[in-house]
């Protein structure tokens, strides 16, 4: 019968193979994987405890509000002391424009303009206001929360009656206003950003305006 390289059935033959290959594990490989496992499965339960023991914080931000309303008086048909107050609940700055038409009582405006001082008269005070280039009233200090600026004209009337029948003098003021406080990445305030760089704010915290 042919006994081969693989022919070998005797196992008193095969066992001094087998018991060499079980000495080929060192004791000391099987320790250090042990510890390795051990290490591995506590920095594991760190992680998981870091994980699911953080809660979501919750912030609650209130935005500033930036409203600006006209205060006036009539008297006689006549609009008085027109200033422009602050509604809002931070300081801001406040510029103010003066449109004067003729207007019927459908709310139509004649393509006429009146002229000042020719067809009305409008009496402008220097309380804190300063005219721009480009026309708009500007409050040269910050408004504070619920103040008021000083009075931009004291008075407006009409000197003649309208070129056309049916027309009255219709005098409107529209108020803008920008957060007072803050500046953008470059260390431009908002205030220029918004209305030009014709206005700039000075150290003081006042504008000047071009």
């Amino acid at each position: 019968m042919y006994q081969g390289k693989y022919g070998n059935t005797n196992p008193a033959a095969s066992a001094p193979r087998r018991r060499r290959r079980h000495r080929r594990l060192n004791p000391r490989f099987v320790v250090m994987a042990s510890i390795l496992t051990l290490l591995i499965g506590m920095v594991g339960g760190s992680l998981a405890y870091l994980i699911t023991s953080t809660d979501p914080v919750k912030n609650v931000f209130t935005p500033g509000s930036v409203t600006p309303d006209i205060t006036e008086e009539f008297e006689d048909n006549v609009k008085k002391d027109v200033a422009v107050k602050n509604t809002g609940n931070v300081p801001v700055y406040i510029r103010a424009k003066v449109i004067v038409t003729w207007e019927n009582a459908d709310g139509t405006v004649l393509g006429e303009q009146p002229v000042e001082d020719e067809d009305y008269d409008i009496r402008y005070t220097e309380d804190g206001w300063i005219q721009g280039s480009d026309g708009f009233y500007y409050y040269t200090t910050p408004v504070g929360a619920s103040a008021s600026t000083g009075v931009l004209f004291t008075d407006c009337e009409p000197k003649q009656p309208a070129p056309q029948k049916g027309y009255t003098l219709h005098v409107e003021i529209l108020s803008q206003a920008i957060q007072a406080d803050g500046v953008d990445g470059s260390g431009m305030h908002p205030v220029t950003l918004a209305w030009g760089s014709h206005v700039t704010v000075k150290d003081d915290g006042t504008l000047r305006v071009g």
